[in-house]
């Protein structure tokens, strides 16, 4: 008699609970500011992308029938708040680039280590458990993006001026620099594998000529897709195939 009771009061107070249902509206960003007008992914990757992340960390959540049972509801909308609060790909745009590079980076990152989505996600989304061909696609352009989210060619001149041959400390001119490099512009990673060596030597302006002051440069052995790649020991500038990618720092007038 009693264990009965105990069951009534527990199915009245979970019938007490649907009455207080989740708000499922989510909130309203403009299109522009989203990952895809952004990047413009492939139409394989942006489907990857919407059926791993976006219930979770877009505005555009796609709420599962169990979610109109309480408290089950409840769990789902807070996990989802706290996604967007970490990052939010319908208000992407509003990211520095600093900031939209580590998210892009951190997502690669999470997925190649099957940390993301989340086993519970997927035990109730079969869309998003991502197949090795799908890991591996949506992977390799989410370090694409977040190389691309920072970063600007570092174009060598046709005849640098001169380039030497020691690893130590290599003497670079290049040409070509856009003309608003800015007080403090980030290009690569600084945990890039690969070498990074300092270069010192003078950075010039758009017209080629005039020198911007101050300025150190930090560069990675890159190959043409921007990947960074260390093979065997070509550390010296010559032996370097590809282009250079680094980051920069200037002084003000820079």
């Amino acid at each position: 008699m009693k264990t009965k009771r105990i069951l009534a009061a527990c199915a009245g107070i979970l019938l007490l609970l649907q009455f207080f249902p989740i708000d499922k509206d989510s909130p309203v960003a403009a299109s522009s500011l989203g990952l895809e007008a952004l990047y413009n992914p492939p139409e394989q990757v942006m489907k990857l992308l919407r059926n791993a992340c976006y219930d979770c960390h877009s505005n555009d959540t796609d709420y599962p029938w169990y979610a109109r049972i309480q408290p089950v509801g409840w769990w789902i909308q807070d996990h989802v708040e706290e996604g967007r609060e970490r990052f939010n790909f319908s208000t992407f745009a509003t990211f520095s680039d600093e900031d939209r590079a580590e998210v892009l980076k951190y997502c690669g990152k999470a997925i190649l280590n099957d940390r993301m989505p989340l086993k519970s996600y997927q035990w109730g989304h079969p869309e998003a458990r991502l197949g090795d061909h799908e890991k591996e696609l949506l992977v390799d352009w989410l370090k694409r993006a977040s190389i691309g989210s920072t970063a600007q060619r570092f174009v060598a001149h046709p005849e640098p001026d001169p380039c030497g041959e020691s690893d130590e400390d290599p003497d670079c001119c290049f040409a070509g620099m856009p003309d608003s490099v800015g007080s403090d512009m980030y290009i690569a990673s600084k945990d890039e594998p690969g070498d990074r060596l300092r270069i010192n030597g003078r950075v010039f302006k758009a017209d080629g000529k005039t020198p911007y002051p101050g300025v150190l440069i930090y560069a990675y052995h890159t190959d043409a897709a921007g990947i960074y790649p260390k093979k065997g020991n070509e550390t010296g500038i010559r032996k370097w195939h590809g282009y250079l990618h680094g980051w920069c720092r200037t002084d003000a007038d820079g």
